[in-house]
């Protein structure tokens, strides 16, 4: 069974340029098997949304049995219940926090189980604040911690 082991949050130092953070592979070791990275998600998001696609697929009769599957039924359920404690949808959330950059490392170490880590750098450094804050008090089992030093800060769960 594959486990993710750790979830990392990259915020922008406030006087920091966004090109000139590191890139988000300067955060994993050189002994990763697979990684795979999507740069400016919330972007990306909004214009297939806005696009011709995007209004396709969302009046095609395949996305109207998608929506009302299970998964997004149950991903609408935790919008609602998220965006009435906080007055922002999970989604709200998960993009502030993956707008920049979201990767996905994945270890595959010899004789043990396979090792994953989930890297993104928010839209801002006050959005991941915010949103760390908000999860903090969401999850009280599980705390998000901020680590390291200025320019290199972290949020590790």
């Amino acid at each position: 069974m594959f486990r993710c082991v750790a979830v990392v949050f990259l915020g922008f130092c406030g006087i920091a340029a966004a090109d000139s953070a590191p890139p988000l592979t300067d955060y994993l070791s050189n002994d990763v098997a697979l990684y795979a990275e999507i740069g400016d998600l919330d972007a990306h998001w909004t214009q297939v949304e806005a696009s011709s696609f995007g209004q396709q697929w969302q009046q095609s009769s395949f996305y109207e049995v998608v929506s009302q599957g299970p998964i997004l039924r149950r991903w609408r359920g935790l919008d609602a219940v998220v965006a009435a404690k906080t007055q922002t949808t999970f989604t709200g959330h998960l993009r502030k926090l993956f707008g920049r950059q979201v990767g996905v490392a994945l270890w595959l170490p010899e004789g043990a189980r396979p090792q994953g880590l989930l890297v993104a750098r928010g839209l801002s450094a006050a959005d991941v604040e915010q949103v760390v804050a908000t999860w903090n008090k969401l999850d009280t089992h599980v705390t998000v911690t901020t680590r390291g030093t200025v320019p290199s800060q972290y949020r590790a769960r």
